[in-house]
């Protein structure tokens, strides 16, 4: 973007991905940002902390008519024509650190994220005894939940086949047991997929007068009519779903469904919420 300057055309920074995350952070996280710039472990580049020296004085609106990389590039450089490369170059890599910042925080906050990068590392650097107890810990938490969701299969699903597949791993009679369970997770992973994402095209269906081809539905009735997650709230409250877009005054159907949803909403991930 362009605007006219001291009869110069001169290039705006604000739409710039740069900008763009640091209007998302935070003051408390704004200022957390200078450590980063002043530690050595991120970068050896004092030019990086100028710059966000510079930064700060436009923050949180970067709004300034003279905030253009041109203005930027001549407080950093004052003795160096304007090189647009190497004003690009400098937005990059300081983008990038952001976006490192970001990471870095964002796994710091979420315990759980944490502890399975820490499994992923202790994994591939043959730290058995400290991947297997990790991966313990982390299966005694799931155990603790209370809703059996797509995401709970899901984690369920690569802690054991990271598990079973590690070479270090002993594959002796008594790990039948994770094997099966892998199984199980795959089969349920699969169906409660299925039936989350045919919520969505069904609700199209009735909206765009258009007609989805969904291939594995009736094995996986066929499964259901047998028992298969039969148990499984989170399975009952789309098949209910399901049948008020198939079925015409099913006013029974919505009134189990509201019963349903009333009881289970609040464990439902935010996700999932949306669909019902």
């Amino acid at each position: 973007m362009l605007y006219i300057y001291g009869n110069k055309y001169k290039t705006k920074m604000k739409q710039s991905k740069l900008i763009q995350l640091l209007k998302t952070l935070s003051p408390k996280e704004f200022r957390k940002l200078k450590k980063l710039f002043q530690s050595p472990f991120f970068t050896t580049n004092p030019v990086h902390l100028e710059l966000y020296i510079l930064l700060k004085k436009y923050n949180p609106s970067f709004n300034h008519p003279r905030f253009t990389k041109e203005y930027i590039f001549s407080k950093i450089f004052p003795k160096v024509k304007y090189d647009d490369n190497k004003m690009r170059t400098l937005m990059k890599d300081f983008t990038r650190l952001i976006e490192d910042f970001l990471l870095w925080t964002d796994l710091k906050n979420k315990r759980q994220e944490r502890q399975k990068r820490l499994l992923t590392i202790y994994a591939e650097r043959d730290l058995f005894q400290w991947y297997e107890r990790g991966r313990n810990q982390l299966l005694e938490e799931l155990a603790e939940k209370n809703y059996r969701d797509l995401e709970y299969f899901n984690e369920l699903y690569m802690l054991d086949f990271d598990y079973f597949f590690h070479p270090l791993t002993k594959k002796n009679p008594l790990q039948d047991e994770v094997l099966i369970r892998l199984m199980n997770s795959v089969d349920q992973q699969f169906a409660l997929a299925k039936y989350r994402i045919r919520s969505e095209m069904k609700n199209r269906e009735r909206i765009l007068n258009k007609k989805y081809s969904i291939r594995f539905l009736d094995a996986i009735k066929d499964e259901v009519n047998n028992g298969f997650l039969k148990d499984n709230t989170f399975f009952q409250l789309f098949t209910l779903l399901f049948e008020l877009y198939e079925k015409e005054n099913a006013i029974a159907t919505f009134e189990q469904l509201k019963k349903l949803v009333k009881q289970e909403l609040h464990h439902l991930r935010k996700i999932d919420q949306s669909l019902f």
